[in-house]
């Protein structure tokens, strides 16, 4: 099971590492926050509760985006499926949260639009690269809880993937009429704040450039472990 937990990892946010034995800290409630207010009602069978209002809207959402998931590298459907993605994530508030404040002030904003492209290039690409091994015929989930507060929501999600038992927090916020996902934790470990910290330990010694050259790197690694993954497929065709 090492191997789904480590797609886990991976797609749930970042396969950049900066230190590599940096440890991952696990969140903290920030104090005096009232906890989200939740629009559900348990149902009378004791199945999965029945979500109302913009708790619905929410479910709905996180569903099209487990249903566009399965079919990223379906051909004919993958650029739409990958479409779905990419716009249901707030890759903004992305950028910023795993640059942090202070570091994203400091950056003009050709660097903050460079970062932010990188970055997405870097998580939509390792996600979609393992896709096939998470939704397998097994998968299943279960919505937890939807708790939603105003304009901000936290979806916790259990799946059974292949025997094993994995527990997701995705962090969504309403921008327009739209709900969309701007950070998840695994384990109660925020990744956009472990990569935040990662990032600041690293520009404390090393410049935004050099930084810019990591995720260049990466994104490198990740295209050239397709090319090599192709051609196996096609050798093995032939």
């Amino acid at each position: 099971m090492k191997s789904i937990r480590l797609f886990v990892i991976s797609f749930v946010f970042l396969s950049v590492s900066l230190h590599a034995d940096e440890a991952a800290k696990a969140p903290t409630d920030e104090p005096g926050k009232a906890p989200a207010a939740t629009e559900a009602k348990p149902s009378s069978s004791g199945a999965e509760k029945v979500y109302t209002g913009e708790a619905l809207k929410v479910k709905e959402q996180v569903i099209a985006l487990f249903e566009a998931s399965k079919n990223v590298n379906k051909a004919g459907e993958s650029d739409k499926a990958r479409g779905v993605i990419e716009t249901g994530l707030d890759w903004d508030r992305i950028a910023k949260d795993c640059l942090g404040n202070t570091n994203w002030n400091k950056q003009a904003g050709a660097n903050r639009d460079q970062f932010r492209a990188l970055l997405k290039k870097v998580i939509s690409k390792t996600a979609y690269s393992r896709m096939d091994s998470f939704w397998t015929d097994s998968t299943t989930y279960k919505f937890q809880k939807i708790d939603v507060k105003g304009t901000n929501a936290v979806v916790k999600t259990k799946f059974n993937v292949k025997d094993d038992v994995l527990v997701l927090e995705y962090f969504m916020q309403k921008k327009a009429a739209k709900w969309v996902i701007y950070d998840i934790a695994y384990d109660d470990i925020r990744y956009s704040e472990n990569i935040n910290e990662q990032i600041t330990a690293f520009l404390k010694e090393g410049k935004f450039a050099g930084l810019l050259d990591k995720l260049k790197k990466r994104l490198a690694e990740i295209d050239n472990a397709k090319d090599d993954d192709d051609k196996a497929k096609a050798s093995k065709k032939s």
